[in-house]
């Protein structure tokens, strides 16, 4: 959960216009291009149809040195499908805003989703469908 809440909080930089120098365009995209390679080298490591060299390599490309990329190819071995954590955490976090931003409202939905605490995905949308959305009356 937490993974994907500061995946899904860097995108909210951008989203809120935080994110609009060229210097803060170009630390986005490297955060994301690492993500993805992240993603990639997890699951080709973990499937055996990447070898640790070739990882290490994605991860040169994607702006690492060699020896940082070393380190964290050998972390990723240690615990596979971690990596993917960030990425789906924040794919299951757009889905349930898609779902009750709308009702709730985006600064609600934020509130309710982590005062909710580090639920499973599932027990978050449970959770979410029973709190009533506030009615606004005009004039009162």
């Amino acid at each position: 959960f937490y993974e994907g809440w500061a995946y899904y909080a860097e995108s909210l930089l951008a989203e809120c216009g935080y994110v609009d120098r060229p210097i803060d365009l170009l630390v986005d995209c490297k955060r994301r291009l690492w993500r993805a390679a992240r993603c990639q080298i997890d699951v080709g490591l973990t499937t055996a149809m990447l070898k640790p060299a070739d990882a290490i390599e994605l991860l040169t490309a994607a702006g690492f040195s060699s020896e940082e990329a070393k380190t964290q190819v050998n972390r990723f071995r240690l615990n596979p499908g971690y990596q993917l954590c960030y990425s789906l955490g924040r794919y299951e976090i757009m889905e349930l805003r898609k779902a009750f931003a709308p009702r709730l409202g985006r600064g609600r939905f934020h509130r309710e989703l982590l005062e909710g605490g580090q639920l499973p995905f599932h027990l978050a949308e449970q959770r979410l469908n029973n709190i009533e959305p506030i009615e606004t009356t005009q004039g009162a």
